[in-house]
C-alpha cells in the first residue's frame, strides 16, 4: 500500500472537502498530537470552514470523517475536541514504506523550480575565521536539505577579488614586504595564514602615515582595470587564498560547483546591461540637486521594505561615474535570474578529492563546457549586517522582473559568532577583568580575537583525540585519528546549526564535543551504537544484511498494535516518517535548527527504546525479528539524516 505524504494528504483532503462538503479549505495544516493515542496527525481546517458552512467546527469535522474515505496509508480518522480531525496511520504500511526507502538514492525532480544557493563568499585576502564557518555550514546544510527534497540545486561562492581587503594585502606585499609578484607566488604555505598576519600589519602601516591610504586607492584602481603590479599581486593573493579556503571547507565536507569572481562581472560588462534595464524600468533616476546631485539613485520610497527609513533612496552610480558595491551586486543577481541575456565564460578551477571539479567564471578567451541555467529561487547566505543591501538588490529584481521574481529572492541571514569565556582560555586569549562571567566574548581584531577556522578545527581534533583515546585504550593511532577527525566535523557542524540563525552563537568547546546531550558526538554515537548492535547480531546469530528482507515479510506485525511496547516501537517509526516534512519546514522558514533538533529527538528515541527493549537478549523470535527490521530501517534513515547535516559517524568511538 502506498502511504501519502503530507503534501499529498493536503491535496486529497482539499479536493474531497470541495466535492463532498461544497467548501474549499484553502489552507490545510497538520499538527502532531502530544500523545500517540490521540493520533499521528491532526487537522484543524474545520474551524476555518465554520463561517463558510454555517455549522459548528465539531459538526464539520464529524462530516469529514463520515463522508470522506480514509486516504491511502491512513487506517482511521476521528473527530475530536471542538473540531479537530485526528488521523491514524496504517502502521504496517508506514513501516514497510520506511524499510523499502531506507537506502533509496534520491532523484532530482526537474519539474521543481531551479534553485541557486550562494554561501561562504569570504574576502580572498586571508584565512577563513570561525564566523565564515557558520556561513558555510548553514549554506551547505541548506543545499543538502533542498536536494533531499528533490530540488535541482546549484551551489555558488562569490569571490570579491577587487575589493579593499585584497587591495590592502597587495599594499602589504609591495610596500611593507617589498616583494615582487614572483616572490608573492613563492611564499610558503600556509599562505592564507601569512596573509592574516600581514593584513593586520597593513592597518598599522596606514595609522603611522595617513597619506599611505593613497596606496590603497592606487591598488584598488589597478585591480578594477586589471593592469599594473598591484593587479598582478592582487590576482596571485586571491587565487592562492581561495584555493586554501576550498581545502578548509572541504575538510568539513563542503563543496561548491561554481566560483563567481567580481573581476569577471566587471570585465564582462554586466553592469552596463543591468544599468540599462534599471533605467528602462524607471526604478533609478539621475539626481539633479541636493546631496545626491549627479548620482544615479534608486527610488525606494514606495517600497514597504524601506518604510521605516527617513531617507531610503540608495546611490547606485556616484557622480564621478563609479558604480557602488550594490550596483555590481544588482548586475550579478539579474544574471542569476537569467535577466541579463548574457553569460560568463567558464574554466575548471580546482579538482576535489572525489574527482569532481569546481568551476570558475573567467573573462579570458579560454573557456570550458559549463552551463549555469537561470535560477527561479535564490538563497543568499549572508550575515544579518547585509540586510539593507540585500533588500536593495531584491527591490531591483522586482523593478526589472516583477513581484514573482522578487518572491524567489531570499536573504538567508544569520548572526555573528562569538566565544564563551572558556573557549577564549582554550584558544589562549587573555580575558579582561570581569569577562569571565559574561555569556560570550565578541570577536575583536584589536584584541586578536579573530579565530582562524583551521586553528579551531585543529584544536577540536586534538580534544576529540584525547577523548577517544581515553575511552578506547585498545585503539591504535590510525583509528584514533580517523574517529577524532569525524567527531570534530560532527561537533563543529552540528554546533553551527543547532541554534536559531538569528541568535548570536557563542562557541564552546566543551559543549560542542560533549558525548552526552545535544551535540554532534552524541548523534554520531547513536549511529555507531546501531551499527554495533547489528554487528553483534551478525556475529552471534550469523545474520546477514539481506536476511532482514526476509524477516520483513515473515514478521507478524501485530507487535505494532497500540499499547506498550507497540506504541514505543511505532513512535520511532513515526518520527522517521516525519523527516521529509521537517526538512521541508526547515527550508521553508530558513531555520535549520528545526531539523537539527528533530534529528537529536530521533537519536534520543532510539537510545531510549533500545534501553527498554534490547534486541540481543530478546527470546521471542517474532519480537526479535521485528526489532531487527526496525534496527535496519533506523540505520538507513538515520544515516541519511546525519548526512543532511554533513555528519559521518566513525566505525567506533
Amino acid at each position: 500500500m502506498n502511504v501519502l505524504d503530507q503534501s499529498e494528504l493536503r491535496d486529497y483532503f482539499r479536493e474531497q472537502v470541495k466535492e463532498k462538503l461544497g467548501a474549499d479549505p484553502e489552507l490545510i495544516q497538520f499538527e502532531y498530537p502530544p500523545r500517540v493515542e490521540l493520533g499521528d496527525l491532526a487537522m484543524n481546517f474545520a474551524f476555518a470552514l465554520a463561517k463558510q458552512l454555517r455549522r459548528a467546527p465539531r459538526q464539520i469535522a464529524q462530516e469529514v470523517v463520515e463522508k470522506i474515505p480514509a486516504p491511502a496509508g491512513i487506517a482511521k480518522m476521528e473527530a475530536a475536541g471542538a473540531g479537530y480531525i485526528n488521523l491514524y496511520y496504517d502502521r504496517e504500511a508506514v513501516v514497510r514504506a520506511l524499510y523499502e526507502s531506507r537506502d533509496a538514492v534520491l532523484q532530482t525532480d526537474k519539474s521543481l523550480p531551479a534553485v541557486t544557493v550562494e554561501h561562504t563568499s569570504v574576502n580572498p585576502n586571508k584565512a577563513m575565521h570561525i564566523g565564515h564557518i557558520r556561513n558555510s555550514c548553514l549554506g551547505d546544510t541548506m543545499v543538502r536539505l533542498l536536494r533531499y527534497l528533490k530540488y535541482p540545486v546549484r551551489v555558488q561562492n562569490y569571490i570579491d577579488n577587487t575589493g579593499v581587503q585584497v587591495a590592502d594585502v597587495a599594499v602589504g606585499f609591495l610596500y611593507i614586504e617589498k616583494m615582487t609578484p614572483e616572490q608573492v607566488g613563492a611564499v610558503d604555505e600556509p599562505f592564507d595564514h601569512y596573509c592574516w598576519d600581514l593584513y593586520a600589519r597593513v592597518g598599522e602601516f596606514y595609522k603611522e602615515d595617513e597619506s599611505r591610504q593613497e596606496l590603497r586607492r592606487k591598488s584598488l584602481h589597478a585591480m578594477e582595470v586589471g593592469e599594473g603590479t598591484e593587479a598582478d599581486v592582487g590576482a596571485i593573493v586571491a587565487d592562492r587564498v581561495v584555493r586554501k579556503h576550498l581545502r578548509t571547507v572541504e575538510s568539513l565536507g563542503i563543496r561548491y560547483e561554481l566560483l563567481v569572481w567580481e573581476s569577471d562581472i566587471l570585465r564582462s560588462r554586466f553592469w552596463e546591461t543591468a544599468f540599462e534595464r534599471l533605467k528602462q524600468s524607471g526604478s533609478i533616476y539621475l539626481a539633479e540637486e541636493g546631496p545626491n546631485s549627479g548620482c544615479w539613485v534608486m527610488d525606494l520610497s514606495a517600497s514597504e521594505l524601506f518604510a521605516d527609513m527617513d531617507d531610503p533612496d540608495k546611490i547606485i552610480v556616484r557622480s564621478d561615474g563609479t558604480v557602488t558595491y550594490v550596483g555590481k551586486d544588482i548586475a550579478y543577481h539579474l544574471w542569476k535570474f537569467g535577466l541579463l541575456g548574457r553569460d560568463f565564460r567558464y574554466r575548471q578551477f580546482a579538482q576535489y578529492e572525489n574527482g569532481e571539479w569546481v568551476w570558475s567564471t573567467t573573462s579570458q578567451d579560454e573557456f570550458g563546457e559549463y552551463a549555469s541555467p537561470p535560477a527561479a529561487v535564490i538563497y543568499n547566505v549572508i550575515d544579518v549586517g547585509q540586510e539593507y543591501t540585500q533588500k536593495v538588490v531584491a527591490e531591483s529584481v522586482r523593478a526589472v522582473a516583477g513581484d514573482a521574481a522578487a518572491e524567489g529572492y531570499h536573504h538567508f541571514s544569520y548572526e555573528k559568532v562569538a566565544l564563551t569565556p572558556a573557549s577564549c582560555v582554550d584558544l589562549g586569549v587573555e580575558l579582561e577583568p570581569g569577562e569571565e562571567d559574561k555569556p560570550f566574548i565578541a570577536m575583536s581584531g584589536r584584541r586578536g580575537l579573530g579565530v582562524k577556522a583551521d586553528d579551531l578545527f585543529d584544536l577540536l581534533v586534538e580534544k576529540a583525540s584525547e577523548e577517544v583515546a581515553g575511552r578506547n585504550p585498545d585503539f591504535g593511532r590510525e583509528e584514533i585519528d580517523e574517529a577524532a577527525g569525524l567527531i570534530a566535523v560532527a561537533a563543529l557542524r552540528y554546533f553551527m546549526i543547532k541554534y536559531g540563525r538569528n541568535r548570536v552563537l557563542a562557541f564552546d568547546f566543551a559543549e560542542a564535543l560533549s558525548f552526552e546531550g545535544e551535540s554532534g558526538p552524541y548523534l554520531s554515537y547513536s549511529m555507531v551504537r546501531a551499527n554495533n548492535i547489528f554487528g553483534k547480531l551478525a556475529e552471534i546469530d550469523g545474520l546477514a544484511e539481506l536476511e532482514v528482507d526476509g524477516m520483513m515479510e515473515s514478521v507478524a506485525w501485530s507487535v505494532l498494535h497500540a499499547g506498550t511496547p507497540g506504541d514505543e516501537l511505532w513512535e520511532l517509526a513515526a518520527l522517521l516518517w516525519r523527516m521529509p516534512m521537517i526538512a521541508a519546514e526547515a527550508v521553508r522558514n530558513m531555520e535549520l535548527s528545526v531539523f537539527a533538533k528533530f534529528v537529536y529527538g530521533i537519536a534520543q528515541k532510539f537510545n531510549s527504546w533500545y534501553q527498554k527493549y534490547p534486541i540481543l537478549r530478546e527470546e521471542d523470535a517474532n519480537l526479535k525479528a521485528a526489532r531487527t527490521v526496525f534496527l535496519q530501517l533506523f540505520r538507513g534513515h538515520y544515516r541519511h539524516a546525519l548526512s543532511l547535516m554533513g555528519i559521518r559517524a566513525p566505525r567506533r568511538m
